[in-house]
Formats: structure tokens, C-alpha cells, sequence
């Protein structure tokens, strides 16, 4: 007997319940330099005695006949190789120590931002730990960054962690940070393979009369007032990994994963909003056979770059609504070594809407939101069903049990930036004249793992992902290897195991095949 699928769309779309980058450092330093019937490679050796600058290449993409005969004065090194190479396909990006130099592959559809990623340069491939060093329980989520750079990750729930370092940064400084703890700061040279890294928890304490007095909502409003000083007035080009699961009760239903490149719009309130490419993804062919309920979470990507508190601000910063919550002045933390405002928030009890309650992190120096931790209100979930969930049938019955969201943002190159969002949605469903329960768990992640500001260009709308975009499937071998040099989220134990799962059950169909 054919069995009957009832389906459920949960619908996540977060703004719908809510109401410049500086140019890289060293590509963008002024020079004046002169060559005189130079080859190439004798032109770059030329820079790198004048201005201690190195370059990575492979030699075999450089024209060694080619003869370099010019003066600059005073112009920023990006020109002066984009002078000397003379070839839209060649470009730079700057790699902690040294200036990646690479050319676009033939027949490869990557960006001048990708191309360092599949060339030959090496990496220094670090696992490890955060750990809190007092009771020594794992860290979930904290910031994982080489220090005054974009490439990064973050902790998992389990406090795991990978990153791929560029060889020119090995003598850069690896930084891990999270609210409420001393910033650690280590040497990449100095690091093992399987780092355990502790941090140390700090307690901030306020003068009791000024915590009574301190205006929350005059706090949103000024740090409201300053994120055209902190965020960037232009665009940025970005490299990103997603990751989506969903779990029926405690089985894994499916896990969808892929590199990104994004096209970052700036915080000026312009009207042009952010772009997405997939450049690379997949999704596990089948972890667990779906019950006779299935769904859907619904905006995907796109939601979660909507998650961004100072492009897309949410209700408990908008004066809008002010009047629907109650905020409270919790005093001040630390974050990444700097003084953080902590203020609490919580939609009133007569309100009958789903708002949210949680905390958002606001730094004292520069005003700028660092971090917002918060779901929907407990006292708003018996609303939240019928805007959230969409049904489509009336034999089942839907609660929204919970519904989180997580967003921190870095500060690298004198700017704030977006660095990880997490959203998370439970859901309880029961058939009509049944007992059983199920519960379906719904995660998505995204985590910014590097930034470019050289190449902004906008992307043509054919290559933008779609929103009902539907990961590849992986019918091989699941493992890390699949993301050769780019940075990725450690995958939880849960899912490691999943993946196990995923191989055993291939393997098995190809014994019955």
C-alpha cells in the first residue's frame, strides 16, 4: 500500500518576523619603482629587494621572455603589477607574508579570488580543541582567526576545530576569541597538529549605581547611529562554508555543505543587496529513510546572510519597537581583549506576537554590535506556529519548540565584519489519532573563512544560487579531503558518525548492485 507523505515548510525567513572595506595593506601601499629591460621574474625580484615584499607563483605560468620597461612614482603596488603582467588573467592576493600571484586556468570558471585556492601553494593543515581553562569543557563557536587577517573558521559544538594556513603564515599569530574569555594569541609556528588551546574566562564588574542608571535602548540607538563608521562603506568579496542538517528525532535525514563566494554589499544602506555563488557542494545521498512527515527549512543561504544585525537589523534594535520589549543593562564582558556592553532583552508579556528574548554585545569603544545570542521568546512560541510552519495537510498538528539564532561579527583591517551565523529551529509533530510524536531539528551555518576587497565586481544573475537550490548529491567517499584547500566547519561527533552511516550504506548498495 502506497504510504502517504504529509509535508511541512518551515518557513525561516527571518526578516519576515523582524521589522569599505579597506584596500588590502600591502597591495595597496605606494611605491615608486623603475625597470629598465627587466624579464619578469628579474622585475619581482627587483620589488622584493626594494620593499622586503615576497611573491608565490609557479614559474612555468610566467612568460620569462617577456621585457618590463617602466617608472612609477608613487602608485599602489596592485597597479604596478597589474602594469608589469600586462594579463587579465593574472592575479594577486595578498597571503599573510607574501602576494599570491596566479592565473586564471583554462576552461576553469573560477573568480581571481578562487584562483589562489587551486594552485600550487602549500598550506599547514591545524586540528584542535578550545577549551574553557577552568573546568576544561569545550568552547562551542569561538572565533578562530589569524590575527589582523580574514582567514578564519570557528569551534563546533564539540569545541573542534580545522584550518587550513597558508605557508606564508607561518610566522603570523592564530587568535581565538569568545565573549567572556581572554583573547589567546599563539604562534602558527609553534602550533601541533592536534592543539589543545585553553582560555581563560574573565569576570568584568561595574560600579553598581552606574549599571541602575545605564539606558539600554540610548545604547542600541547610539551603536544604531555609528555602523557607518564601523561596518564598511564597500563592497567585499568573500569566501564562505555552509552547512545544513536536518534530524528526525535523533537520525540525520540530510546534511548539505558548500564553499561560497559572496558578494558582500556594503553598510550604507544602499539598495544593492548581497549575492551568492556555489562554487562547490554536496549533500549525503540518503542518511535516514524520511517518516511520513517531511520538511522543508526554508531561505537557506540567503537567510542566513539576513541574520546580519547591522545590514538587516532586527526588531529588538529597531526603535520601531521599542515599546514591545524590555531591555535590561547586564554590565560588561570582554571580547577579543576589548570591553563589551551586555544588554538582555525580552518581548512584554502582553504582547501577543513572536518576538524575540536573548543577549546582544555591544564593544564600549567603538559602539559597534560584536555579537547577538537570542530565539524566539518563550512567550511568544504559542504564536509562532502559524507564521513559522505552513502545513499541507490537516491531519498532522505542528509546535514550534524552539527557534535560535547566533551572529558575531571580527574585527580585521580597522572594520567590523560579519563572521559566523548560526539558526537552529525544533519542531513537534504529531498525526491525527496517533500517539507518537516526532521531533525535527533543522540547523544551518555559515561561517566567513576569507575576504577580498581588489575584485568587487558584482556577479551576473545567471550564476546567482536560487533559493530552492538543491545540493548535489555525494555518491563516493565522504570525507575532508572533498574541500582540498579551503576552510570548512568541523563536522560535530554526530555528524562524523552520520557520515559513517553514509559510507556503510553505500557500500552495501554497491554489493547489491
Amino acid at each position: 500500500m502506497r504510504r502517504t507523505r504529509f509535508y511541512i515548510i518551515i518557513l525561516l525567513l527571518f526578516s519576515g518576523i523582524t521589522n569599505s572595506l579597506a584596500q588590502q595593506y600591502i597591495l595597496s601601499q605606494k611605491y615608486s619603482l623603475s625597470f629598465n629591460s627587466y624579464h619578469i621574474e628579474t622585475a619581482l625580484d627587483s620589488i622584493t629587494e626594494i620593499t622586503g615584499i615576497s611573491f608565490s607563483y609557479n614559474p612555468s605560468i610566467i612568460d620569462k621572455e617577456k621585457i618590463v620597461t617602466a617608472n612609477f612614482s608613487d602608485q599602489p603596488l596592485i597597479q604596478i603589477l597589474q602594469h608589469i603582467f600586462q594579463d587579465p588573467d593574472f592575479s594577486f592576493k595578498e597571503v599573510c607574508s607574501y602576494i599570491a600571484i596566479t592565473r586564471k586556468i583554462p576552461g576553469e570558471e573560477t573568480s581571481d579570488f578562487l584562483n589562489s585556492y587551486i594552485d600550487s601553494s602549500e598550506y599547514f593543515y591545524l586540528k584542535g580543541k578550545v577549551l574553557d581553562k577552568s573546568d576544561k569543557k569545550p568552547i562551542p563557536f569561538a572565533n578562530i582567526l589569524i590575527k589582523g587577517k580574514n582567514v578564519g573558521t570557528i569551534s563546533n559544538l564539540d569545541g573542534n576545530f580545522t584550518l587550513k594556513i597558508p605557508s606564508g603564515c607561518i610566522r603570523d599569530s592564530l587568535v581565538v576569541s569568545f565573549i567572556g574569555y581572554k583573547t589567546e594569541t599563539l604562534n602558527v609556528s609553534t602550533l601541533n597538529t592536534d592543539q589543545i588551546i585553553a582560555i581563560e574566562p574573565v569576570s568584568t564588574q561595574l560600579n553598581e549605581v552606574i549599571v541602575k542608571h545605564f539606558d539600554p535602548k540610548l545604547l542600541i540607538k547610539m551603536a544604531l547611529n555609528k555602523i557607518g563608521e564601523n561596518y564598511s562603506k564597500n563592497p567585499e568579496l568573500q569566501l564562505g562554508f555552509y552547512r545544513e542538517t536536518s534530524r528526525q528525532n535523533k537520525d540525520y535525514i540530510v546534511i548539505s555543505e558548500a564553499v561560497l563566494k559572496i558578494l558582500k554589499a556594503s553598510y550604507d544602506h544602499s539598495y544593492k543587496t548581497d549575492q551568492v555563488i556555489v562554487y562547490k557542494n554536496r549533500k549525503s545521498p540518503f542518511v535516514k529513510s524520511m517518516d511520513t512527515v517531511q520538511y522543508k527549512l526554508q531561505g537557506g543561504i540567503y537567510n542566513s546572510l539576513m541574520i546580519d544585525l547591522a545590514k538587516h537589523p532586527a526588531s529588538f534594535i529597531s526603535e520601531d519597537y521599542f515599546d514591545m520589549y524590555n531591555y535590561k543593562f547586564e554590565g560588561v564582558t570582554q571580547y577579543d581583549n576589548n570591553l563589551v556592553y551586555v544588554v538582555s532583552f525580552d518581548q512584554k508579556p502582553e504582547v501577543t506576537y513572536p518576538l524575540y528574548k536573548g543577549k546582544l554585545y555591544i564593544d564600549k569603544e567603538s559602539l559597534a554590535f560584536v555579537k547577538a545570542d537570542f530565539g524566539i521568546s518563550p512567550l511568544g512560541l504559542n504564536y509562532a506556529t502559524s507564521l513559522l510552519v505552513k502545513k499541507s495537510s490537516k491531519k498532522i498538528k505542528a509546535k514550534v519548540l524552539h527557534a535560535n539564532y547566533l551572529v558575531s561579527y571580527s574585527y580585521q583591517e580597522d572594520k567590523w565584519r560579519l563572521h559566523h551565523v548560526r539558526e537552529e529551529i525544533r519542531i513537534r509533530v504529531r498525526k491525527k489519532y496517533s500517539f507518537f510524536n516526532s521531533t525535527y531539528q533543522s540547523v544551518s551555518e555559515l561561517v566567513i573563512t576569507d575576504s577580498d576587497s581588489t575584485t568587487t565586481s558584482r556577479f551576473n544573475n545567471s550564476d546567482l544560487i536560487k533559493s530552492n537550490h538543491i545540493f548535489s548529491d555525494v555518491r563516493g567517499s565522504y570525507d575532508e579531503t572533498y574541500w582540498g584547500k579551503f576552510n570548512f566547519i568541523q563536522p560535530e561527533i554526530s555528524i562524523e558518525e552520520a557520515y559513517v552511516k553514509i559510507k556503510d550504506a553505500l557500500k552495501e548498495n554497491e554489493k547489491t548492485n
